[in-house]
Parts: C-alpha cells; sequence; structure tokens
C-alpha cells in the first residue's frame, strides 16, 4: 500500500501536527517513511489544495459581507489567510489592511465550510472596545456564536472556576492605598529603614533629616505643613493661584475632584472658595437643582438642603440669560457674574489660609507618591514579565550600581507586603488575572470538560508580553489548538506596560512551525503616505519586511508647517489656519489633533481659542461646526481619520520622539538590542502609527530651529512637502 499516497489523498489543508500524528500512528506498526520526501510532498499538496478552495469558494468569498455591507470584499491575501489552517500561523497586518475584516471572514469560513463547533473558536484581544467590535462583526452581524472576550476576562473565568473560595479584584485606587498604608505603617516605625529608604530613593520621597523625629506620620506631616507655611506666608495668595493653576492642568479641583471640562472644574472651585457645600450630578441625592437651567451641555451641580442658595443662584443665573458654560467659559461673563453673585447673597469667602491648608491636605500623599507610583510600574512590570521574587534576587546579583542594589532590596520589601496582602485577603490585581489563571489552567480543563477550544485567535497580537505569551501557548498546548496571531510589528508601541516586540518577531521559535502570512493592501493610506512611512520604519532593523500596497494616490500626503521657535501664539495660529483650510475642502472632514503626551493640548486651551469637552472632543470657538478630536499617538492606534494634525514634533524631553527615560530600576526589564543602532526605535514605531491614521493628509507642526530628529529624517522624502511662515 502507498501510504503517502493515502496520506496526501486527504482533501485538506494538511498541517505539520497532523502530519506528524500520522507518521508516528505509522511507525507504530513498523511503517517508515522518507520524512524529507514528505515534506516536500505536503507543501505541494497544501499550496495546490489553496489554489483548488479559491476556485472552488470563489462565489462564497466574493459574497461572504453581502449580509453585512456589500462593497467589503477580500482580497487574495486575505483568502489566503483564511485557506492556511497551519498549527501557528502569525498574519502580518498592515496599518489599515482591514484585519478585523479577515479575523471574521476567517471564523465564518471555519464554521460554514470547515464545520468547526463555533463554542470551540475563542478570539482575544487586549481592551473592551477591541472585544465589542469582534463581537459586533462576528457575533452580532454574522450570527456565529463564537466566543470573543479579552485576556483578562478569560483569565477571570478560569480563575473562579478553579478556586474553590470568593477571590475579588482590586482596583487601581486600591492598590495604590495599599502601597501608601506600607509606606505610612513602616517607614515611620522603623527609623533605620525610613533613613536607608529616603537614602536609595532621594528623589522620589520628599521627607528631609527631621521625618525620624516624629512617632506617626501624620505627626511629621503638621511639621511640614507649618514649614511650607512659613516658607510662602508672605506671598500665599500668589501660591494658592499656582497649586490651583496646576491641577486644573490636571484636570483636578481644590477639593480633590477630578473632571474632564474646565466649566466643571471652574464651577467647582467657585462653589468651594464661597463655601457653598453641593454634590456634583453623579452623586447628589437631593432634588435641589443649581445651574441646570437653560444648561444645554449637561454641566450639572446641585446645592446642599439650602433654599436661600439654591433661589439667589437660580434668580441670578436666570438674569444672565445663558447656560452655565457660556457663563464660565467668557471671563467677561465670569467675573460679573461672580461679583453680582457674591454681592447679591451673603456668602462668606474661604480665606486664603484656608485655602492654602485645603490644598496642603492635597499635597499630603505627594510627599510619597513618586514612590508609590514607581513601585506600582514596577509590580506591573515584574508581572507582565512572569517575573518572581527569584527573579529579582538573580539580577541583583548581576548588578553592579550600588544604588541600584539599595532600591532593588527595598522594592524587594514592597512586592513582599504587597503580594501577602493579596494573599491574606483573597484578592488579585489586573496582572494576576492572567498569571493565576496560568497556575490553575490543567484544574480549569479537568473540572471543565465540556469546555475546548479547536483554534484561538488571537488580535493585535503585537502588543503581547512574556505573561500573555505563556497563557496563550499553554491554553493551546492543553486543548491542541491551532493559533492564528494577527498584528504588525511596525505598530508594536506597549513596551512601557510589558510587550514585546520580539515575541511577534520571534513567533516560529517560540510558537513552533507554522506559516507567515502578510496583508498588505491598505484601504486607509495613500501610496505615497505608505512609502515614506515605510521607509521610516525600516530604519529599525529587526523589524518584518513587508511593502504595503493601497490604490489610493495623493501627491503629497505629508505637510511640515513651521512656526517661529517659542512663538506659541504663532503655533496656535498656525494650526487654526490648518483646521479652517481642511474645513473649507471638507465641511465634514473628522479631525484629529494629536499629541505625544496628554498635556501636548494645554497650550491651546489655555489660549482661550479652544474649549476642551468631554469625550476628548475640541472646539474651535470661531468655528464650532469643524469636529475636532484629540489623542495621544498611542490613544489613537486602531483608528482613523480624515485628517491627521500633530502638534508636538519638537526636540526635546517631551518631544517627539520622547527623550524621557524610565528610571534605572524600571530598565532592567528592558530588553536592549545590541544590534540595533537607531535610537528610539520604540518611538520611531509610535511616529509610525502617527503618520498612519490618516485617511488623506498628515499635517505636522514643528518650530523652524529646533524641529524633531524624525522631521529632519522624513523631510528629505519627495512626497513630504515644507511650508513656512510668509513673515520670515
Amino acid at each position: 500500500m502507498d501510504y503517502t499516497k493515502k496520506i496526501l489523498n486527504k482533501d485538506k489543508y494538511i498541517s505539520r501536527k497532523e502530519l506528524t500524528k500520522l507518521v508516528n500512528n505509522l511507525k507504530l506498526k513498523g511503517i517508515i517513511l522518507d520524512n524529507e520526501k514528505l515534506l516536500t510532498m505536503v507543501k505541494y499538496h497544501n499550496d495546490k489544495f489553496i489554489i483548488k478552495k479559491q476556485k472552488e469558494y470563489k462565489n462564497y468569498f466574493e459574497h461572504i459581507f453581502d449580509e453585512v455591507d456589500p462593497n467589503i470584499k477580500l482580497d487574495e491575501e486575505q483568502i489566503k489567510t483564511i485557506l492556511i489552517d497551519q498549527d501557528y500561523c502569525l498574519v502580518v497586518a498592515g496599518a489599515g489592511s482591514g484585519k478585523t475584516t479577515t479575523m471574521s471572514a476567517k471564523v465564518k469560513y471555519l464554521i460554514e465550510k470547515q464545520n468547526v463547533n463555533p463554542n470551540n473558536i475563542i478570539i482575544m484581544s487586549f481592551t473592551k472596545k477591541a472585544t465589542e467590535e469582534l463581537e459586533d462583526r462576528i457575533n452580532k452581524q454574522f450570527k456565529l456564536g463564537a466566543k470573543v472576550t479579552t485576556f483578562h476576562k478569560l483569565g477571570m473565568e478560569i480563575i473562579k472556576k478553579s478556586y474553590k473560595k470568593y477571590i475579588k479584584v482590586i482596583t487601581e485606587e486600591q492598590k495604590q492605598q495599599i502601597l501608601k498604608d506600607f509606606i505610612v505603617e513602616n517607614l515611620f516605625y522603623d527609623k533605620k529603614l525610613l533613613k536607608k529608604i529616603n537614602d536609595a530613593f532621594c528623589n522620589y520621597l520628599l521627607f528631609d533629616r527631621k521625618a525620624k523625629k516624629y512617632k506617626t506620620f501624620d505627626d511629621y506631616y503638621i511639621y511640614y505643613i507649618k514649614k511650607i507655611y512659613k516658607q510662602n506666608k508672605t506671598n500665599i495668595n500668589e501660591y494658592n493661584e499656582r497649586i490651583i493653576k496646576e491641577k486644573m492642568l490636571n484636570h483636578t479641583t481644590i477639593n480633590n475632584q477630578d473632571y474632564n471640562e474646565r466649566t466643571k472644574i471652574l464651577i467647582s472651585n467657585f462653589l468651594f472658595k464661597l463655601n457653598i457645600p453641593y454634590y456634583d450630578k453623579k452623586s447628589f441625592p437631593h432634588k435641589n437643582e443649581f445651574m441646570t437651567i437653560e444648561n444645554k451641555n449637561n454641566t450639572s451641580f446641585f446645592i446642599l438642603n439650602d433654599e436661600l442658595y439654591y433661589e439667589e443662584i437660580k434668580k441670578i443665573s436666570d438674569s444672565f440669560k445663558k447656560n452655565i458654560r457660556e457663563i464660565f467659559d467668557n471671563t467677561k461673563v465670569y467675573n460679573k457674574f461672580e461679583k453680582k453673585l457674591i454681592k447679591s447673597c451673603s456668602f462668606k469667602e474661604k480665606t486664603e489660609k484656608e485655602i492654602f491648608t485645603e490644598l496642603m491636605n492635597y499635597k499630603k500623599e505627594d510627599l510619597f507618591s513618586r514612590f508609590v507610583s514607581l513601585s506600582i510600574n514596577f509590580i506591573t512590570r515584574f508581572k507582565e514579565k512572569n517575573y518572581t521574587i527569584n527573579d529579582i534576587d538573580t539580577i541583583y546579583k548581576k548588578i553592579k550600581d550600588t544604588n541600584l542594589k539599595k532600591q532593588l532590596e527595598y522594592i524587594k520589601l514592597v512586592i513582599n507586603y504587597y503580594n501577602d496582602y493579596l494573599k491574606k485577603n483573597n484578592l488579585i490585581d489586573f496582572e494576576d488575572m492572567i498569571n493565576h489563571a496560568y497556575d490553575t489552567m490543567e484544574n480549569y480543563k479537568k473540572i471543565n470538560k465540556n469546555v475546548n477550544y479547536d483554534y484561538i485567535i488571537i488580535d493585535e497580537y503585537q502588543d503581547v508580553s512574556k505573561q500573555k505569551y505563556k497563557f496563550i501557548k499553554k491554553l493551546s498546548d492543553l486543548y491542541d489548538a491551532k493559533i492564528l496571531a494577527v498584528g504588525d510589528d511596525w505598530q508594536s508601541i506597549f513596551e512601557f506596560s510589558g510587550s514585546e516586540v520580539s515575541i511577534f518577531t520571534n513567533f516560529f521559535n517560540m510558537m513552533g512551525y507554522g506559516e507567515i502570512l502578510k496583508i498588505t493592501n491598505t484601504y486607509r493610506n495613500s501610496q505615497e503616505l505608505i512609502d515614506v512611512a515605510g521607509n521610516f520604519i525600516l530604519k529599525n532593523k529587526n523589524q518584518i519586511q513587508k511593502q504595503l500596497k493601497s490604490n489610493k494616490h495623493i501627491e503629497n500626503p505629508i505637510e511640515i508647517h513651521y512656526y517661529t521657535d517659542e512663538n506659541i501664539n504663532e503655533k496656535v495660529d498656525l494650526i487654526i489656519e490648518i483646521l479652517k483650510e481642511i474645513y473649507i475642502k471638507n465641511n465634514k472632514s473628522k479631525i484629529l489633533l494629536m499629541g505625544r503626551y496628554n498635556d501636548d493640548i494645554n497650550f491651546l486651551i489655555e489660549s482661550n481659542k479652544f474649549i476642551k469637552t468631554e469625550n476628548n472632543k475640541i472646539v474651535l470657538k470661531k468655528n464650532k461646526d469643524i469636529f475636532i478630536t484629540f489623542l495621544t499617538a498611542h490613544a489613537s492606534k486602531g483608528l482613523g481619520f480624515d485628517e491627521v494634525i500633530i502638534i508636538n514634533a519638537l526636540n526635546c524631553k517631551k518631544g517627539f520622539p520622547s527623550k524621557k527615560e524610565n528610571d534605572p530600576i524600571i530598565n532592567i526589564f528592558d530588553s536592549k538590542d545590541k544590534n540595533n543602532k537607531i535610537n528610539f526605535p520604540e518611538e520611531r514605531r509610535l511616529f509610525y502609527v502617527a503618520l498612519t491614521r490618516t485617511k488623506n493628509k498628515v499635517y505636522i507642526i514643528s518650530p523652524k530651529n529646533n524641529p524633531s530628529e524624525f522631521i529632519t529624517e522624513i523631510r528629505k522624502e519627495k512626497s513630504v512637502i515644507e511650508r513656512f511662515n510668509t513673515i520670515w
């Protein structure tokens, strides 16, 4: 009997694992085949199978999206991705290439043509938003019934069904509180420890030498506030104003409420200064309503149980015949309103000293807040990298820097305290949802025998951390499930949260034998733009090579607009002119103002020509019809806009690229590529993401004499044009 022929007669794609099983079964019968020859023949068989199915299912694939949107069509690369059925498939999908379309079509094909049980297909992504998009397409529109979940949701499901005791997930606020308690409870009862930690983390702890004289943290803080007050007493008003301004930029009120809207912050501060007790709309338990009359923008505050306040304020706000947003966004109107209100009612204003005390209470946690943030950052990375305490000991032995050794010693104390606290109280954190699930996965499988997975599909695989890779691999091995990992190493931008681009680029070394598939037709960007962006990103030597293609053509898709260095007003006016220019061309254009950092938008808001509203929307006061959104480059990933304006192409520490360096203790987690001589490899990928969010043009705002080195680099490309202010 020709056993080779028998294997190859199957009307299916033969994966490497399936072939290995067949060969091993024959071995048990004493039948030995020529492996090298067989592998060559199987590859030929699989290639023929793909060609055959492309013809057989031509009509099926042409109309696969008809029930959703007949305009959506699959290209040849997408169809091949759907048909290839290797054990491990890495789909390298370029920006705007339709990876969601490909994944949903893959699931539909598996269920409808390969008779795979939808319950045996699991699709995983990182965020709730991404899973909702996949859920909508796969299960609501196609009505397929596959399992769509985040990593953490699946992890929690495994934990809940495996653990007999009740487990609760802590919030980020609770995590901070645990670490704050550690500092307050431990440092001030161990003077030697306080001194050692203060020496090791002098940049993070604002304690001075007198801290060790005080029995409790509260006692020390009384000393601290008196000292600060004494230092600033002569100029307390200016000091208050500075702190209030700082808080406003961080979207925080005097009494520590967080609001995204400037209007709400102003109203809250206004009420606080006048000693008027209030609730905001979300927490209000009563009926007395304040400032909702003619308020079209949902800025609502409520006065507490005092009809006098309510009636007087209502009467005055009515007299203006304006909504509250207009009052507080117009300085002249606001000043008039404030004076009239104070004059009309017998409010007792808080003194500058009272305001100072309130502000200093807010500052209380600043004494150690940076140390807490550093500790949380370390713990997050520690767990995302799947490290143990023993790993810290190993790292400790390799480190030569004395101070870094000291820092590791005390960070280890923090981690032990933190983990012990979680264990004693049956708590887990966000990262533990994966780690604990990994540890108990075998038990989960034994208990839940009705659960089975044939296919694991991972979205945004370039963002996978070592922790999540191990989780995926173990899940695949336990259920003998095939893996389809979809992503783009060119868009790997979350190293700060634990992702490692090497997990993507070394996919087959880590997973096993498989196929690399590329989706290179982009439907968002022009060919001219992706050529510039592609040349730019491939300066990173270890990125996977691919040539993106587009049918869209724009002669000069990237415009660099220069302003006079340090001239903020000119910069503001330049952005306004670009916005107006876009609006004139198409008044329906959705425009993204993109920053490197969240506070990059502050100079526009402070110019008093723009208003920041909820949901990242920006309003140009003199043209409220322009659709403007502000996002950081990180937050924009996965989104597309008609036009993009990059507003921070500076050469500085907080420019683009960012030159801010992690603390050395955080850097112990970072795997530096010695072969990559290009600076800022992750920032380069981030700038690539920034360039590829547009459907049309990218406008880059840059100082004339101090542009980002990225701007200096791309300005040489023929598709890039430079525009200079005519006043020079």
